[in-house]
C-alpha cells in the first residue's frame, strides 16, 4: 500500500525509478519561487514530505512547527524572460528541485561520464515566441553555454503537438540534439546516487494534475 513510508524506502534503498514512478511528487511554486525581475538565484532550504491518497508526496518548508529533522534539497526558481542555474556535485544538496515547467526548458550540461558533476539551467518559457520554432529559438538564445560539458540533455515542455506538421517536423529536428517534448506541463526533480552520480526525473502532468508519463536521464 502506498505511504510515506514506502517513498522514504524505496529512495532509501535507492530504487529511485520506482519512487518517481509511483509516486506523484507536488508542491506549491509559490511558496518556493523568488519574483522580482533581479539576478534570481537558487538556494538551500530544508522540506518536510506529507502523503496524501491515493500516491501524492506534498512537499513542504520546513518550519518550526513540523519538528524533527527535514530534508535538505536544493531549488532553483524560474527567471520571467530569463535564465537560471548551478552546477551541482558531490558537495550539493542530495535532492535538486526546480519551478513547475509550462512552455519551458530544462537543460542538462554533464562534466564527466559518470554524471558527478551537472549544470542544470531552467529557461523560460515566457518569450514572446511561445511554443513556436520563434520561441525555440528565443530559448536558445537565453541558455548559457556550458564550457567543459561532454554530454548535454534538454526537456522541453511546449504545445509543439499542436502545431501540427510543422510541429512533428521542430520535434523531430531537435530530437537530433538531445531534446525531448513533452505537451502538457511538467515537474523536474533531481537527485544524487550513493554512487555520487546525478539522475533528473521528469514527471509529465496533464490538465487533471495526473503523472501522465515519466523519464529520466539514464
Amino acid at each position: 500500500m502506498a505511504s510515506l513510508l514506502e517513498f522514504k524506502q524505496l529512495l532509501h534503498d535507492g530504487n529511485l525509478k520506482q519512487a518517481f514512478t509511483d509516486y506523484e511528487l507536488d508542491f506549491n511554486e509559490v511558496e518556493f519561487d523568488i519574483t522580482g525581475t533581479g539576478d534570481i538565484q537558487g538556494y538551500k532550504t530544508e522540506i518536510v514530505w506529507k502523503f496524501e491518497e491515493p500516491n501524492k508526496i506534498k512537499m513542504f518548508k520546513k518550519t518550526g512547527l513540523d519538528g524533527g529533522t527535514g530534508k535538505e534539497i536544493y531549488y532553483l526558481p524560474w527567471a520571467s524572460k530569463g535564465v537560471t542555474k548551478v552546477s551541482l556535485d558531490g558537495s550539493s544538496p542530495a535532492h535538486f528541485v526546480t519551478s513547475h515547467f509550462s512552455n519551458c526548458r530544462f537543460t542538462m550540461s554533464f562534466h564527466d561520464d559518470q554524471a558527478k558533476l551537472v549544470t542544470v539551467q531552467h529557461v523560460a518559457g515566457d518569450t514572446g515566441g511561445g511554443s513556436t520554432q520563434r520561441g525555440t529559438t528565443q530559448r536558445d538564445a537565453l541558455e548559457v553555454a556550458v564550457p567543459g560539458a561532454v554530454r548535454t540533455r534538454r526537456f522541453s515542455i511546449s504545445g509543439a503537438k499542436r502545431l501540427g506538421k510543422l510541429g512533428k517536423a521542430l520535434m523531430e529536428e531537435r530530437a537530433k540534439t538531445g531534446t525531448t517534448y513533452y505537451d502538457t506541463y511538467a515537474r523536474v526533480f533531481g537527485t544524487r546516487g550513493k554512487n555520487g552520480s546525478w539522475v533528473f526525473y521528469m514527471q509529465d502532468i496533464n490538465e487533471e494534475g495526473h503523472v501522465v508519463g515519466f523519464v529520466d536521464t539514464k
